[in-house]
Parts: C-alpha cells; sequence; structure tokens
C-alpha cells in the first residue's frame, strides 16, 4: 500500500509555478521568428528556436558571461547561414543546462564570435529534448 502511495505521488502531474511566455517576431527577410526567454545557472538568455538549423549556436559573449563552462575546440565548424554566407564556430560546449519555466532541458552548443542573436535552439535541441512547435489561432505553441 505505501509503495502504491508513493509512486502514485511521483507520477502525478506537478504545477508549474513559474509562468513561460513565448513570443513571435515577423521580419521582412527571414519570415517569423520564434523568440523565447530561457534560463542556465538562474541567468535569463532570450532564445531563438529555429526549425531549419541543424546546429545549437550561442554568442560568444553569452557563453563567456552566462554559460560558463568548457569548449572542446577540436570540434569547430563552418556553417552557412541563410543569407549565404559563411561563418567558423569556434567549438562546441556540451551538456548545457537550460531552463524554461519549470521545464529542464540541455544543449550542445556551439559558440560563434560574431552572430546576431544570443541563443539558437535548432533542430538537435527540439529532437533531443522532445520540443514540438503547435500553430493554433492564437498564436505559436511550445510543446514540452
Amino acid at each position: 500500500k505505501e509503495l502504491s502511495g508513493i509512486l502514485a505521488n511521483a507520477i502525478k502531474p506537478k504545477s508549474v509555478d513559474s509562468k513561460v511566455e513565448a513570443h513571435s517576431v515577423w521580419t521582412k527577410t527571414r519570415g517569423l521568428l520564434i523568440k523565447i526567454a530561457m534560463h542556465c545557472d538562474g541567468q535569463a538568455i532570450n532564445a531563438i528556436i529555429d526549425t531549419g538549423s541543424q546546429l545549437n549556436i550561442v554568442n560568444k559573449h553569452i557563453w563567456k558571461m552566462i554559460i560558463n563552462r568548457p569548449i572542446d575546440i577540436a570540434k569547430s565548424v563552418s556553417m552557412n547561414d541563410a543569407n549565404g554566407g559563411e561563418g567558423k564556430l569556434r567549438g562546441l560546449v556540451s551538456n548545457v543546462p537550460l531552463n524554461c519555466g519549470g521545464v529542464n532541458t540541455q544543449a550542445n552548443l556551439f559558440v560563434g564570435d560574431h552572430v546576431p542573436f544570443s541563443l539558437l535552439l535548432g533542430r538537435p535541441w527540439q529532437r533531443g529534448n522532445f520540443v514540438s512547435i503547435d500553430e493554433r489561432k492564437d498564436g505559436t505553441w511550445l510543446l514540452f
């Protein structure tokens, strides 16, 4: 009887006190961007969710100031952006904890010196954390 009570409490849905807000921003050249506030070690990072990106990328400044974890420079890659430009990503920071409200996720992030965003979460983050994007009449929803 005691074990069944423990199990029932363990699988019971838990309420999340913190409010999560995501919003979309329309740009002339790229269409609709999904932006959301993520947290790493309690510090906020504004993230873009990019369903077309095969990489997760963090700005070098955010990596140094907030994420502050070791980088594997042997895992540097070249990338092509949506405008046809090419850039070099300096290395990989593995297993970075990223929280959205009460939801804990993690990501492997490539570090970019001159990227025009703080954090870009692409398909690897979405698939690795089972994140779905649901388009509804009242807006775009991220489902964790």
